[in-house]
C-alpha cells in the first residue's frame, strides 16, 4: 500500500513538473522581475547620467564666467561676486550672485556700481535661452561721487536668446520702478509701473536691429510741468535701427560719430503716447548730419495738444486750418478732430507744421 502511495506521488510530482501552465506562469513571473529590476537599473543610470551632465554642465556655466570676469578685467572692468552659488538641479542651472559689484569707466568715466542680487541661468534642454534676474536697488555713482544713480524696481528681467553664439533677441523687463538720477548740473528723477525694451537683428539685413519700447504709468516731475498734467503717461515705440553695429562699444561721442559716419538711420515706424487728454502718434525716419544734428522728417498726429502748442509758439487754430486746406485734417471724435503734424529737420533748424515755424539745432555732441 505504501509503495503503491509512493509510486502514485511521484507519477504526481512529474506530471507538476511537465504542466505547461505552471511553467507559463513561472515564465511570467521571471520576466516580470526582469522587467522591474531592468526598468530600475535603466532609471538609476538615467539619473547617474543626468546628474553627471548637470554638474558638467553647471562647471562649463561658471568656467565661461570665469573667463568673461577675466576679459572684462583686462578692458579695465572689475566685476566681483562675493559669494557665488549654482542652484536649479535637476531641470536648470543658475549662477547666483549676492551683492555683486562693478568698478570701472562708464562712457570714459570712472564709476562704481552695486546690486542686491544677481543670478543667471538655463534650462538643460534649453542652453540658448538665457535668463537674468535682477534683485534691486542698484546704486551707481562716479568716483569722486559727484553724479549718483539710483534705481529701485520690484522686478526686474533680462531675456536672453542665442543661436550659434550670436544673440538673437534681447528683452528687458522691469515693474515698479523709480528712478533719481544727479549731478553738479541736475536731477532727475521719475517712476514707471512697466517698462519692457527689446532688440533682435534683423534677417538679411546687415547690422540692423528692431527695437520695441513699451512704458506703462510714467511719471515725470519734468514732463508733468511740460505738458500741464499729473496723469501718468503711457508710450510705444517700434522702430528699426541701421548701422547698429557702429554703437557698440565707446564712449557716447564715439558711437554717435561712427554710426553717423556709417549712414545709420532710425526709422520710427510706429509712435503712441498718451497722457491724459494728450495722445500723440507718428512716425518718421531721424539720423545725424555732418555738424552732428538731428535731421530727417517726423509726422505726427495729436488731439488734446492745443496749450503744448501755444508753449511751442505754433497756432492749434492756425495749424488746423492749414490742416483743412491742405486735406490734411482726417475725422473727428466728439469735436476732437486728429490734427497731422509734420516735423522737418534739416541743416540744423526744425520746422513744425505747415506754417512753417521755424526752431534751431543744437548738436547733440
Amino acid at each position: 500500500m505504501f509503495g503503491k502511495n509512493v509510486d502514485s506521488d511521484e507519477d504526481g510530482s512529474a506530471r507538476m513538473r511537465s504542466n505547461p501552465m505552471i511553467d507559463r506562469s513561472e515564465a511570467r513571473r521571471w520576466r516580470r522581475g526582469f522587467l522591474a529590476w531592468g526598468s530600475l537599473a535603466v532609471v538609476v543610470a538615467l539619473a547617474i547620467g543626468w546628474t553627471i551632465v548637470w554638474f558638467a554642465a553647471s562647471s562649463m556655466a561658471q568656467s565661461r564666467l570665469d573667463g568673461w570676469l577675466e576679459k572684462e578685467a583686462a578692458r579695465g572692468r572689475v566685476w566681483s561676486c562675493p559669494e557665488r552659488r549654482v542652484e536649479g538641479f535637476p531641470s536648470s542651472f543658475y549662477v547666483v550672485c549676492e551683492r555683486p559689484t562693478f568698478s570701472g569707466a562708464v562712457d570714459g568715466t570712472e564709476a562704481q556700481a552695486r546690486l542686491t542680487r544677481l543670478s543667471a541661468g538655463a534650462f538643460l534642454w534649453a542652453p540658448g535661452h538665457v535668463d537674468v534676474e535682477l534683485v534691486g536697488p542698484l546704486a551707481l555713482a562716479t568716483k569722486d561721487e559727484k553724479s549718483r544713480l539710483a534705481l529701485a524696481f520690484r522686478r526686474m528681467r533680462l531675456d536672453l536668446r542665442f543661436s550659434m553664439e550670436k544673440l538673437q533677441r534681447a528683452a528687458l523687463l522691469g515693474e515698479e520702478l523709480e528712478i533719481r538720477w544727479t549731478d553738479p548740473n541736475a536731477a532727475f528723477d521719475g517712476k514707471a509701473r512697466s517698462v519692457e525694451l527689446s532688440a533682435q537683428p534683423v534677417e538679411n539685413a546687415l547690422q540692423t536691429y528692431d527695437i520695441a519700447v513699451k512704458g506703462a504709468g510714467l511719471a515725470f516731475p519734468e514732463l508733468d510741468r511740460f505738458v500741464e498734467s499729473t496723469e501718468p503717461a503711457s508710450l510705444l515705440i517700434d522702430a528699426r535701427l541701421s548701422g547698429a553695429a557702429s554703437l557698440a562699444a565707446g564712449r557716447g561721442a564715439e558711437r554717435l560719430e561712427r554710426w553717423r559716419v556709417a549712414r545709420g538711420r532710425l526709422f520710427v515706424e510706429r509712435l503712441a503716447f498718451g497722457k491724459g487728454a494728450l495722445e500723440l502718434t507718428g512716425s518718421g525716419e531721424l539720423g545725424l548730419d555732418e555738424l552732428h544734428r538731428l535731421e530727417g522728417r517726423v509726422e505726427l498726429g495729436e488731439r488734446g495738444a492745443d496749450a503744448l502748442l501755444l508753449r511751442l509758439g505754433v497756432s492749434p487754430a492756425a495749424i488746423g486750418v492749414a490742416n483743412a486746406l491742405s486735406g490734411l485734417l482726417r475725422g473727428a471724435d466728439a469735436g476732437r478732430p486728429t490734427v497731422k503734424l509734420p516735423f522737418s529737420l534739416e541743416n540744423g533748424k526744425v520746422a513744425i507744421g505747415p506754417l512753417r515755424k521755424v526752431y534751431r539745432l543744437k548738436p547733440l555732441y
